[in-house]
């Protein structure tokens, strides 16, 4: 069963954001996994946004750590051909899969922005994995959330 840890802010983290706030879901151990993380960026403007949702991408700031990222052998592991889940919401979404297979990827991403917000979820579970189906349970789940918080704030 996963715990959910408070919410927190994490200085340094996003391109050119002005806020950032993430919690994380694990088995109440900050160091356990399965491990679920979501983390969301500030920016001042959409436009801005819209060059830290490029910038920021998971392909470009983990290039050098996950073996999705880092081998070319690996790049047909990244992205779910059949991915079930669209947002109704998001300006933009993407979904990639930085180590293992797509049928049992150990860290998935899930990179959406919503005008100035940017949203990432990210499972990590280095020796478990989940294939896209179950991921996409997940991020349907917060980006219903997120979308909820967006229309009555309006």
């Amino acid at each position: 069963m996963l715990t959910r840890d408070t919410f927190s802010s994490q200085q340094g983290a996003g391109f050119a954001s002005t806020a950032n706030l993430g919690r994380t879901w694990n088995n109440g151990d900050s160091q356990s996994t399965p491990q679920i993380i979501q983390q969301i960026l500030k920016y001042r403007h959409p436009i801005v946004a819209t060059v830290g949702y490029f910038v920021s991408k998971p392909e470009s700031m983990y290039s050098h750590k996950w073996p999705n990222f880092t081998s070319r052998e690996n790049y047909q592991h990244r992205y779910p051909p059949n991915w079930n889940y669209k947002s109704t919401l998001a300006d933009q979404e993407h979904i990639v899969c930085a180590m293992g297979h797509l049928d049992s990827c150990q860290i998935w991403f899930y990179w959406t922005r919503y005008g100035q917000y940017i949203l990432e979820v990210r499972f990590f579970a280095p020796n478990e994995g989940m294939d896209s189906d179950t991921f996409a349970q997940i991020t349907e789940q917060i980006d219903a959330y997120m979308t909820n918080q967006f229309k009555s704030a309006r």
